[in-house]
């Protein structure tokens, strides 16, 4: 029952409607301040004590957790209004919250996985359904437990990379085979994509023009590694040129890659997760969904096994080497057009950051 005083169901959803829009253009323009403002204000919308405002338009599957909270906005993609991870009186992330439109395929995928319509097309894989959904004509939102390795965890993090990486070769390997196989006996061919361009080296006229405030070491550390970037990407694309095919996956963040028990699933949706060989990364994630009927196109938006290890039935470590440099350069290409000094130091964080992961996993820079 609602309140004395509190506002309508209509104008209350009226008003929350127009606060996820204006946190989605504030996202996209450039506004951190005021996307973080407003993700603060539309956090208690989705608590149980509150969903009464929505009507009866609104679906709720799963349990809202209880415990003490408080949430961290986070930069989201462009199609979601907002996410945030929810973090515990020790500082732990417990939680990845995302609040979606509607029509959104990632949305109506796990309305349709409660209501029992995903059939699990690889039964070795798993999936790690969200806690909590709000599914309304309005929006969608969502709360997931947030199952990825800690940083701090290297030791665990090296041993899973070095002893598992060619048995989940392996295994998607096995599964390309049998897509492979269904895919031409359908008539469907792999789409080429164009190959990402290699990065731009700027001149150090260029440099100090857009960034007066970088010393004269800064430009040249910058534009050094630049140009060890454009080298490398030379080989990369030469590596994967040789290979079968190659999948990417542009976003491998904590929402996306989860280890539940001995499983190691990366999800994700749309394009951000599947493009044929010319691409920039290295894992399996699925065939695009064109070879299927269009009730199917959501249950092929699903599980995805996760490793630094590149689909190829030979399983050659070289392979694997050159599918984890191919991943840490294209994933920082977009670095390259310059908009601010934070951008020029944050390609160069990523650069040292990819450097001492290759470390990590025992890879080394293809020749």
């Amino acid at each position: 029952m609602k309140a004395e005083g509190q506002p309508s169901p209509a104008r209350s959803l009226s008003s929350l409607d127009a606060a996820l829009k204006e946190a989605k253009a504030a996202k996209r323009g450039g506004q951190p301040e005021r996307y973080h403002e407003l993700v603060e204000g539309l956090a208690e919308w989705f608590t149980p004590q509150n969903t009464g405002e929505y009507g009866e338009e609104a679906e709720i599957h799963g349990d809202y957790p209880g415990g003490d909270y408080h949430g961290i906005p986070m930069a989201v993609g462009r199609g979601s209004f907002f996410m945030r991870q929810i973090i515990d009186r020790n500082q732990k992330a417990r939680f990845i919250e995302k609040c979606l439109p509607a029509d959104d395929p990632e949305a109506r995928f796990w309305l349709d996985y409660f209501h029992g319509r995903i059939a699990h097309p690889h039964a070795g894989a798993a999936i790690n359904p969200p806690l909590y959904l709000i599914a309304h004509p309005s929006f969608s939102f969502l709360l997931f437990p947030y199952l990825s390795p800690g940083a701090e965890d290297e030791k665990g993090l090296k041993d899973r990379y070095r002893t598992e990486a060619k048995d989940i070769v392996t295994s998607l390997s096995r599964f390309n085979d049998a897509n492979l196989a269904n895919r031409k006996a359908k008539g469907h061919e792999l789409e080429r994509t164009e190959w990402l361009r290699p990065p731009e080296i700027p001149s150090e006229a260029e440099l100090t023009e857009a960034f007066p405030e970088l010393g004269h070491e800064e430009q040249a550390q910058a534009i050094a590694t630049i140009e060890t970037l454009a080298t490398h990407w030379k080989s990369v694309k030469r590596g994967l040129q040789q290979l079968p095919w190659s999948v990417a996956h542009q976003d491998l963040g904590p929402g996306n890659v989860l280890f539940p028990g001995k499983e190691h699933v990366l999800i994700d949706w749309d394009n951000a997760a599947i493009a044929p060989l010319g691409s920039d990364l290295h894992t399996l994630i699925r065939w695009a969904p064109h070879s299927l009927t269009r009730s199917d196109d959501r249950i092929q938006s699903l599980i995805y096994r996760y490793r630094k290890a590149l689909v190829n039935a030979a399983c050659k470590d070289e392979e694997i080497e050159t599918a984890l440099w191919a991943h840490f350069c294209a994933r920082y290409l977009r670095f390259t057009k310059w908009q601010s000094a934070r951008h020029l130091r944050t390609f160069q964080l990523a650069i040292e950051k990819s450097e001492r992961l290759l470390d990590l996993v025992g890879a080394k820079t293809p020749s």
